[in-house]
């Protein structure tokens, strides 16, 4: 007899396949009132991480200035089926641990609402 799948089921499995496949290693760093929250550890995870997908700003007033500079801010989407730290708050710390320089960005917003993933809103630390 096939086993029947819940929709919640059907989206965590979605999301933790999808997020295997694009995610990168981050590292994120707890913080309280600006400095390393001693009460949570840092924590390494694998996460989808995308730049410059929120409203790029359009810089020059000529109509034919194409060019476009992102304004720093970025998602990241966990996957909760296999994310095992600390609570993700609010002016907490993202390190991308795989690209060049390890670029740093600040939690904006962390949503976690969503029944396959915590997202967060990111902007440059």
């Amino acid at each position: 007899m096939p086993v029947i799948l819940s929709d919640s089921d059907i989206r965590s499995r979605i999301a933790a396949e999808n997020d295997g496949d694009l995610a990168e290693p981050v590292r994120l760093l707890p913080q309280a009132g600006g400095a390393k929250d001693p009460a949570r550890s840092n924590h390494e995870f694998a996460a989808k991480l995308r730049v410059g997908e929120v409203s790029p700003e359009q810089i020059g007033t000529a109509v034919s200035w194409k060019g476009f500079i992102q304004s720093g801010k970025a998602r990241l989407w966990v996957t909760r089926e296999t994310y095992a730290g600390p609570e993700i708050r609010q002016g907490d710390l993202i390190v991308a641990l795989s690209r060049d320089g390890e670029p740093v960005w600040t939690v904006e917003m962390a949503n976690d609402r969503n029944k396959s993933r915590i997202i967060c809103e990111l902007s440059e630390a």
